[in-house]
């Protein structure tokens, strides 16, 4: 049940996120901040990207997200992103 659940909330993220991304075009979707312009689309190789400019801001930030986690686990291999997430971080200073 819980596996029916968790994959109903990430179609449902997931499609909410498609339906966003494939209006591409400038568009002020946030009224809190009113001089901010967003703009969505889709690069050759299907990552989504969402720019966002406000020109009353002084500095600048980057963002990336990346679609993976226990859903992508192999069946063989349960935990599999759990451990390398740590792997990932054996040697970095915090």
């Amino acid at each position: 049940m819980r596996k029916i659940l968790t994959l109903f909330l990430t179609l449902s993220f997931l499609t909410g996120i498609s339906t966003s991304i494939s209006g591409s075009g400038l568009d002020n979707a946030d009224s809190r901040y009113p001089s901010r312009q967003y703009r969505r689309f889709l690069l050759p190789n299907q990552m989504k990207v969402m720019l966002i400019s406000d020109p009353t801001l002084q500095h600048g930030a980057a963002s990336l997200t990346v679609a993976v986690g226990s859903m992508s686990d192999p069946v063989e291999r349960f935990g599999l992103a759990h451990f390398l997430e740590h792997m990932l971080f054996l040697g970095t200073v915090k």
